[in-house]
């Protein structure tokens, strides 16, 4: 067959299209998933569920063989069902009620039972089906322990919007400048987007679908240009309008979502570096924050000053430092332990739930701090009011030396 030189450039392009496609589908691809006996457990499982009309509840099995001939059996449930009920309904009806609650497929509840059974055969290798590691279902919640970490972390926001809101109430009726009110409205927009943050990451943890992903990659960037926002209102001139910052963060944020969302396949090594940029030039400024003003409290002569602005500035270091540390477990990568439940991100997620209050300590002494002094942090005053001296901020806050 003799081809023209347009059609033989289309077929040369048609080739090259079908190759990258190939190998993006084996890089996206992981070690378990890409194993002939799991594959061949997902399709015998599907295809028994859907194919299944006998008059009574039966079970099917697969067997898989070990490295070193060792065998695990794994099996489903069949429904009997007359033969003239849909495919989808024929396998919904094998799924116990949590599953069907928490939106499971057949087809997903095959690839769980088939990646158990590959990793339960495999006895000392775990490895990752479809980029994740295999962990225990409860309730059908995929990552459990995630899941109640994040609820964790949501309470210890939903504390630190309550403990800002008290802020508000004792100093409402103070002649607190105009920049205070500016920061505390930021410092509590950003409350609450760190509780819509932490419900999206329990969902997430909880199924792992395209929405669900989405929402809390999202969440999280939205969080964090939150705090950002809140840092620049915070620490620069009060001649510099809230606004000047606020378009620019709000710019990004638009600009990261479209480049997660337009696109069909997700970015996740971008979506990593744009989150840990800001993360780290975050901790950054208030790590910087921190150690100027623990050394400002050890010169001072004040007593009352130095106690304060140590201990302030001990709370900012516990976040900025403590939160900075703790990223090692998110970026470290392990199989599951404790039964296949709990990983590095499993734990990254725990480390903060105890670094989350420090953080509005801090922010709310400073608030306070700002309010009865009229200075933000209290800079160049001589003397505090009675409600900043050491045994009244240990009460409201925790011990102060």
């Amino acid at each position: 067959m003799n081809l023209t030189r347009p059609q033989l450039i289309a077929l040369q392009i048609s080739a090259l299209a079908v190759t990258l496609l190939a190998l993006a589908a084996a890089a996206s691809a992981s070690e378990g998933d890409r194993a002939h006996d799991y594959a061949e457990c997902v399709a015998k499982c599907v295809g028994t569920r859907v194919a299944y009309t006998g008059t009574q509840p039966s079970r099917a099995s697969y067997r898989f063989y070990g490295a070193l001939g060792e065998t695990h059996t794994i099996s489903w449930p069949l429904s009997p069902l007359p033969a003239d009920v849909p495919a989808a309904a024929r396998c919904a009806a094998t799924l116990p009620l949590e599953l069907q609650l928490t939106r499971w497929t057949c087809r997903d509840d095959c690839k769980y039972r088939c990646m158990h059974g590959k990793t339960d055969a495999r006895q000392h290798k775990v490895v990752q089906y479809h980029g994740k590691w295999p962990f225990r279902r409860i309730l059908g919640m995929q990552e459990p322990a995630s899941v109640l970490f994040s609820l964790g972390n949501l309470i210890q926001h939903v504390r630190g919007l309550w403990r800002l809101r008290g802020v508000a109430r004792a100093h409402g009726t103070s002649v607190a400048p105009k920049r205070w009110w500016t920061c505390l409205w930021w410092a509590s927009t950003y409350a609450v987007l760190s509780m819509v943050l932490w419900v999206l990451s329990a969902l997430f943890h909880a199924r792992d679908t395209w929405w669900t992903e989405r929402g809390d990659y999202l969440g999280v960037a939205l969080a964090s240009l939150a705090s950002m926002q809140w840092t620049a209102v915070r620490l620069l001139p009060s001649w510099i309008p809230s606004s000047l910052t606020a378009l620019p963060l709000a710019v990004a944020f638009v600009r990261h979502a479209y480049w997660l969302l337009a696109f069909p396949r997700f970015d996740y090594e971008y979506n990593m570096k744009f989150n840990l940029a800001i993360g780290a030039i975050h901790n950054a400024i208030w790590t910087a924050y921190g150690v100027y003003l623990y050394a400002a409290g050890a010169f001072s002569k004040n007593p009352t000053i130095r106690a304060t602005r140590k201990q302030r500035a001990r709370w900012c270091l516990g976040m900025s430092v403590g939160l900075t540390a703790s990223m090692v477990l998110e970026l470290l990568d392990f199989p599951p332990l404790a039964g296949r439940s709990l990983d590095a991100h499993a734990l990254w997620h725990l480390s903060t739930i105890f670094i989350i209050p420090s953080w509005y300590k801090f922010i709310a002494s400073d608030a306070e701090v700002w309010a009865v002094s009229g200075t933000r942090g209290g800079d160049g005053v001589s003397d505090l009011p009675h409600a900043l001296v050491p045994g009244a901020l240990a009460a409201n806050y925790g011990k102060v030396d």
